[in-house]
C-alpha cells in the first residue's frame, strides 16, 4: 500500500495537488524441475484511487516463463 502527493499542483485539472493511494498484491511461484530448468508464474493486482478521476486505474497483471541455464 502507497499514499502518494504530488509536490506541484496540475494545471489542467483547476490547480489541484495530485493525491493518490496505490494498492498491489503479487504471488508468484517458481519450480526448480533440474539443476539448469525452472518454471515460473506470476499473477499480480494493482489499484490506484486518487483526487482526480482521471489517472485512478486497476490492473491485472499474468505471467509465466521458464528459465534454461547452459
Amino acid at each position: 500500500m502507497q499514499d502518494l502527493k504530488h509536490d506541484s499542483e496540475h494545471p489542467v485539472f483547476f490547480n489541484t495537488v495530485r493525491e493518490a493511494q496505490t494498492e498491489a498484491l503479487t504471488l508468484g511461484w517458481f519450480w526448480q524441475y533440474r539443476r539448469n530448468f525452472m518454471l515460473s508464474a506470476q499473477a499480480s493486482y494493482t489499484k490506484e484511487d486518487g483526487n482526480i478521476p482521471l489517472f485512478d486505474y486497476s490492473r491485472f497483471k499474468y505471467q509465466a516463463g521458464f528459465r534454461i541455464q547452459f
